[in-house]
């Protein structure tokens, strides 16, 4: 029997390390949904950085397709 699928309370997300990103690949350090307070369950990507001045940081886009996620960039989750 499949477990089924976990889906998060509204106002919550998480996310996820990209274990498949390799030196130099432009994809994301992590990846991870946010189900917000009116149910729309929206896909982000998430690269590490830091600032100017040292202290880091998340770099963060939210790119929503007709099918309410990311699209498709090879990372299988």
């Amino acid at each position: 029997m499949d477990k089924p699928k976990y889906e998060h309370k509204p106002g919550n997300g998480s996310a996820f390390k990209n274990n498949f990103k390799k030196p130099g690949d432009a994809k994301p350090d992590w990846k991870g949904e946010l189900k917000l307070d009116d149910g729309t369950l929206v896909k982000f990507a998430m690269w590490e950085g830091e600032t100017k001045n040292g202290a880091p940081k998340f770099s963060i886009k939210v790119d929503q397709n007709k099918d309410g996620g990311m699209p498709n960039d090879g990372i299988p989750f």
